[in-house]
């Protein structure tokens, strides 16, 4: 309470000092004058003057006052006392976050009433708590798979943008599909093998033969490569396939 009666002698003296001045003042006079007067708690200038109704800041960086007709203001007032208790609360969050008291927040605050829109700010969806694995948990599974935890993070990543985007197809000839970094990778050839059984078959001597050729591949600049990806199918652990 007592810092809101601060902040109104402040904004009372503002008004004073930009009467004085003929209407328009920079911001160093103001400043020079509210500083030597009891601030509340977290006050700053910029924010004040930004939130006041009848102040505006000129595009050469002078602050004008701005004749605000009293009659609309109090229209203003009235209409909020009529509004529902979330139009209320909408309008009380919508100026304490620096926006002016005016129609077309009125509108807004309207449409919360009706329903027409919720007027809670969204909230952000945090992925990283998609990451639900420990540290310890990630680190060995990174150890299994040959990759590390950023790599890890990489994938659980790219599970959420594919649920978002949609799955991605494998190309011609590739039988799976891995979105990375936002573009669908296809890696793991297509088809049965000779006898009709699936073609990846880890921890057979196929698989070892596999294992050993691609351990040799680089990796490429944007991991996980289509060759890291294939190697994941096949369970290999350098030149060789574990089960």
């Amino acid at each position: 309470m007592e810092d809101n009666k601060k902040l109104k002698k402040i904004e009372d003296k503002i008004i004073q000092i930009l009467k004085k001045e003929g209407g328009a003042a920079g911001l160093k006079p103001i400043k020079q004058a509210v500083d030597k007067m009891d601030k509340p708690k977290e006050f700053n200038l910029n924010k004040t003057l930004d939130k006041m109704d009848n102040v505006e800041k000129h595009k050469h960086s002078d602050y004008i006052l701005t004749p605000i007709n009293e009659a609309a203001k109090n229209i203003l007032e009235m209409l909020t006392e009529k509004l529902c208790p979330k139009g209320k609360a909408y309008v009380a969050r919508r100026k304490a976050a620096g926006e002016k008291h005016g129609a077309y927040l009125m509108g807004r605050a309207v449409k919360v009433c009706k329903g027409q829109m919720s007027g809670k700010k969204k909230k952000k969806k945090n992925e990283d708590a998609a990451l639900s694995l420990s540290k310890d948990n990630m680190s060995s599974y990174a150890s299994k798979n040959e990759i590390n935890l950023s790599e890890l993070k990489d994938l659980v990543r790219q599970e959420l943008e594919e649920k978002k985007k949609g799955k991605c197809k494998p190309s011609k000839g590739k039988r799976f599909a891995k979105r990375v970094n936002g573009k669908c990778r296809s890696f793991g050839q297509k088809g049965k093998a000779s006898d009709g059984g699936d073609r990846i078959r880890p921890g057979t001597a196929k698989a070892h033969a596999y294992c050993a050729r691609s351990a040799k591949i680089k990796k490429c600049k944007n991991p996980p490569c289509a060759n890291t990806l294939s190697r994941r199918k096949w369970k290999c652990q350098g030149s060789r396939s574990v089960v």
